[in-house]
């Protein structure tokens, strides 16, 4: 099994960790319109809509319900694609029904339901005149506020050189991607970058200072652009 099949186990394994009872439904939320498709330069359709989606991370299944209105003509076909940031393309995940409004489930594998955390799915919608795609929206998480322990960048629930160590590899080598960077913002000043790695090896090894609030399992006091996928403390 290679190491980044296995990160996926480990964090799909974890997201049912909850202060609630139905804390393993996440939801997701796609706006839709003729400027995001053709990577961004837009089809100059009028249409738009809305997608809201549900994952079950104990199923893996995803719950949908599209809305859209003011396609410039018939609807040929729809479906979610992925894995693609805003203005890439990928290939299909799972195809939509036909009509408004699309109502359904689908069954997502734990890599495409790390995917779907990291924003990296999204709708497109065919028409006759336009079969490429005539409107398109990134299906993204609606955010609520996740506990972490700052430092904890890998998530195992400790402060160590392994944290340092994952965020390095995140940054630089292209590794398995950070999914709380609030906990990877060592001195909580709203970025991710080396200087995170090296006030965590200070803090650690040279009597440096202390990291930032919080540490002990909790909310982010600091606002900031940065949050957490998933919470990675009880």
């Amino acid at each position: 099994m290679s190491r980044f099949t296995c990160f996926v186990a480990v964090i799909v394994s974890t997201l049912t960790v909850s202060r609630s009872a139905d804390a393993d439904l996440i939801e997701f939320v796609a706006n839709i319109d003729g400027f995001q498709p053709a990577s961004c330069a837009g089809t100059g359709s009028a249409a738009t809509g809305v997608g809201s989606f549900m994952l079950d991370t104990d199923t893996g299944v995803v719950t949908y319900d599209i809305n859209y209105a003011g396609l410039g003509s018939a609807e040929q076909a729809a479906h979610v694609h992925g894995p693609a940031p805003v203005c890439e393309f990928a290939g299909i995940v799972y195809i939509l029904p036909s009509g408004t409004p699309k109502i359904g489930t689908a069954s997502l594998s734990p890599q495409q339901q790390l995917e779907t955390l990291m924003g990296r799915h999204f709708v497109l919608i065919h028409s006759a005149d336009i079969p490429a795609g005539e409107i398109r929206g990134q299906v993204l998480p609606v955010f609520s506020p996740n506990p972490f322990l700052r430092g904890d960048c890998s998530g195992d629930g400790a402060t160590d050189l392994g944290d340092a160590i994952s965020l390095l590899d995140a940054i630089f080598v292209g590794g398995n991607p950070i999914l709380c960077a609030d906990a990877c913002d060592m001195n909580d000043d709203g970025q991710n970058d080396l200087g995170d790695a090296i006030y965590l090896l200070s803090n650690l090894f040279a009597g440096g200072a202390s990291l930032a609030e919080p540490l002990t399992c909790g909310a982010d006091p600091t606002v900031d652009g940065l949050d957490c996928l998933l919470p990675t403390c009880p």
